[in-house]
């Protein structure tokens, strides 16, 4: 009976929750699940993956005995010859499911003979050099890769890892800078970054690498990021370092810094630069009752980059909003009078008073 996409979404379900317990009965029904997988389309490969990297950890909590890691190891090894298109990611856990290093030089030596005797498929090519790494055979694998034709960032990875563990970081950390085309600069950054670290070399990873390793979708992640991976580094001096990657444009650091609760420097970014309005509303509100001065900045600055950026579609009800809000932080902070002071030297400039944010609040702040 061949087992559907759907079916073995719902059986991988299932088994996880058994595999906390019973994690023999969890690998063995996967494996079963996999001797019978039928041909199919792309539909298959996000389950496909999700199992395949989550089994070889269940693999070796089964805690299988000699005998048994063969037998089992053999049944996985047919489904893959037998629907490599389907199992391609079973091929790029191979080393992992080998658990040790006899497991893995057997299987290095096993499949090689393969490749000899035939035309070199692909799933055998990434399972041979996936063994090469646990099985500690560093010069074989790197002599594999360069006998690839055009090996991928992933397979020169490996040779990374081959380097670094057979003792020669620096020489790894080349290896990488030497395939660099085509590459991102943060998987370079990120691949050099690793190599340095468990080389015990931390402060020379950052001063490298860890900004570019560290880059996000966003500024907040990216800071996170950056200082996750480096908790004893200060994170002021994190936040400067990563300010002077855009230095055109610090205020982007503003959400970061304030996420990292320093908001002394969140405030000096937005005066340096715009910061998003919005944001800075948001912060206004949000910081109103805990943090009052800076709710308060917040919102001095977001009424003067509405003024200075009159392009921008502003609202009146934006800019209550915004008035508001810092009226309510001062207040609460005990600067009501400093707060509209610099309003009102803001709006009263000769060269805003056509701004729509001055015909809105001019008549408020006594200006009209």
């Amino acid at each position: 009976m061949v087992a559907t996409p759907q079916q073995v979404k719902a059986a991988l379900s299932e088994l996880k929750q058994a595999g906390r317990k019973e994690p023999k009965l969890a690998f063995l029904g996967c494996l079963g699940l996999l001797e019978r997988l039928g041909p199919g389309g792309s539909e298959y490969d996000e389950v496909l993956t999700s199992m395949t990297s989550w089994l070889p950890g269940v693999l070796k909590r089964a805690k299988p005995n000699a005998e048994e890691l063969r037998e089992w190891q053999e049944r996985l090894y047919q489904a893959l010859c037998k629907n490599p298109e389907r199992l391609g990611s079973v091929a790029l856990n191979w080393g992992r499911f080998c658990l040790n290093k006899t497991s893995a030089r057997r299987w290095a030596d096993r499949i090689r003979k393969e490749l000899d005797r035939e035309d070199r498929p692909a799933h055998l090519v990434t399972a041979y050099l996936r063994c090469l790494l646990p099985a500690e055979r560093y010069a074989e694998l790197l002599e594999a890769l360069d006998e690839l034709a055009s090996p991928s960032w992933d397979e020169r990875l490996l040779g990374v890892a081959a380097l670094a563990a057979g003792g020669d970081p620096d020489a790894a950390v080349r290896y990488a800078e030497s395939h660099r085309a085509g590459i991102s600069p943060t998987a370079l950054a990120q691949a050099c970054e690793k190599v340095l670290i468990d080389a015990g070399r931390r402060d020379e990873a950052y001063a490298r690498y860890a900004l570019r390793a560290g880059e996000a979708s966003t500024y907040v992640a990216w800071f996170r990021a950056v200082r996750k991976k480096y908790p004893a580094k200060n994170p002021q001096g994190i936040l400067a370092d990563l300010v002077a990657t855009t230095p055109d444009e610090p205020g982007k650091w503003f959400a970061a810094a304030k996420d990292a609760k320093l908001f002394h420097e969140a405030i000096a970014l937005v005066e340096r630069s715009q910061t998003d309005v919005r944001t800075l509303l948001r912060a206004a509100h949000d910081y109103a009752e805990s943090e009052p001065w800076f709710a308060m900045e917040a919102g001095l600055a977001a009424l003067r980059w509405m003024l200075e950026a009159p392009h921008f579609e502003i609202t009146n009800t934006e800019i209550w909003n915004a008035y508001n809000a810092t009226r309510v932080a001062a207040n609460a902070a005990d600067l009501r009078d400093q707060a509209m002071d610099r309003l009102r030297e803001l709006l009263g400039r000769e060269s805003v008073r056509d701004r729509v944010v001055t015909r809105v609040l001019s008549r408020e702040l006594g200006l009209s």
